[in-house]
């Protein structure tokens, strides 16, 4: 019976942490979309300042992109109970065997920001995998003195 509490703890752990993850992401994707459009036409460096340093700055189309990225690895264990039956000489028996299943899945993050030739911001995007942009949509939350 202690095998199965910590079974339904671990899957209970599971759930917990999925779900804090999903929450995440449709945070982090909310506070894009409110706080993206206010840096349109500001300079560059004003976004550099909340998002910290990019990870790269690349030419696409004749534009310049400022280019943000992060990954993750996420790791979830789901249990798994079997059961098989038999017989002990004439004796019916059941055996159930707990056990867990780990599977990683790669989370990533990527925002890239165009700007003109002065440097004011044109246009961006960004791309993800479920809280994976938590990590900068924290950073885009207006503080108290904004």
């Amino acid at each position: 019976m202690g095998e199965r509490k910590r079974m339904n703890l671990r899957g209970s752990y599971t759930a917990i942490v999925l779900l804090a993850v999903l929450l995440s992401a449709c945070t982090s994707f909310s506070v894009f979309k409110e706080e993206f459009p206010k840096f349109k036409g500001k300079h560059i460096d004003t976004l550099i300042a909340k998002l910290g340093m990019p990870n790269e700055e690349t030419s696409i189309l004749g534009k310049t992109a400022y280019i943000w990225r992060t990954s993750e690895h996420f790791t979830s264990l789901t249990p798994e109970i079997s059961s098989s039956t038999g017989t002990v000489g004439t004796t019916p028996v059941v055996v159930t065997t707990y056990s867990t299943e780990t599977t990683t899945k790669k989370l990533k993050c990527q925002i890239r920001i165009f700007v003109d030739e002065e440097g004011l911001i044109t246009n961006g995007d960004w791309e993800g995998s479920n809280g994976t942009c938590f990590r900068y949509s924290e950073r885009l939350k207006p503080t108290s003195s904004e």
